[in-house]
């Protein structure tokens, strides 16, 4: 079974893109896999759905964490406070999805929002 570790940035896709990308992990994945949100990502959409600036991120950052509990998703602990480097370390054990061009480049394999309507390995 291969684990999938959405970054903070990509679980705010439903709020700001309207991509169910559950249904495109459904789509581009040819294995089992299972979705396992990391506490660090989960307390950073937690803070912005109370502090961030701009409403539409507040509000993306709730729809986030509503999907999270109605999907019933797994929580993790990492040793890592810090999100970027707790994905960067668990990208050997399985795919890290984010949108972030610096993760991208200290992980090399992920899953990624193309053109803002479709998910894709890259």
């Amino acid at each position: 079974m291969i684990t999938i570790y959405p970054d903070t940035n990509f679980l705010l896709i439903p709020g700001q893109f309207k991509v169910d990308i559950f249904a495109e992990f459904e789509r581009i994945m040819d294995k089992p896999f299972e979705i396992i949100i990391i506490e660090p990502v989960y307390q950073e959409l937690l803070k912005l759905s109370k502090t961030a600036d701009k409403g539409a991120d507040k509000a993306a950052a709730s729809l986030a964490i509503q999907l999270i509990n109605q999907k019933g998703l797994k929580r993790e602990p990492t040793s890592e406070d810090y999100a970027d480097d707790a994905l960067a370390r668990l990208a050997s054990d399985g795919l890290i999805a984010t949108q972030d061009q610096d993760l991208k480049r200290r992980i090399g394999e992920v899953i990624t929002l193309i053109k803002k309507q479709y998910l894709k390995i890259i």
